[in-house]
């Protein structure tokens, strides 16, 4: 009975082209918004592609931000210095670019300020000395 299907509905158009017309009239309208619909999709994935690579991806803290938190007195000097040299390590890591050993200072460094009495603040860890971070590694533990 299935395959009697197509061919009863063949002779039904055949018997009756006004209808015949239709049918192939809105065959052709739905063809047309498939193809509309799939070159609209293909477009929006294109550009929205392209949109993707121009911004860079945000990377957590930026210098920016620990500038503020070193501002509001919520790093020590010493804790923004140890952050900020991170930072830079990691970024050059990711970058591929050799890190540039800094000067020694000509002055001697500044007494770290004593730890809050609650003992509270952030606990930074020295990575082992020459080490580098690498890129996508989880550092914070």
């Amino acid at each position: 009975m299935t395959a009697l299907a197509p061919l009863h509905l063949v002779a039904v158009l055949a018997q009756n082209r006004a209808a015949a017309g239709r049918v192939f009239v809105w065959c052709a309208v739905l063809l047309v918004a498939a193809v509309g619909l799939g070159f609209i999709a293909w477009w929006l994935r294109r550009r929205l592609a392209a949109q993707d690579d121009s911004e860079p991806l945000p990377m957590g803290f930026s210098l920016s931000d620990l500038r503020t938190l070193h501002a509001r007195g919520e790093l020590t000097d010493e804790e923004f210095e140890h952050a900020k040299r991170r930072m830079v390590a990691g970024t050059r890591a990711r970058l591929g670019a050799e890190p540039q050993t800094p000067a020694p200072p000509s002055a001697p460094p500044p007494a770290a300020s004593p730890p809050p009495p609650d003992g509270g603040g952030i606990q930074w860890e020295d990575p082992p000395e020459g080490s580098e971070p690498t890129p996508g590694a989880d550092s914070s533990r």
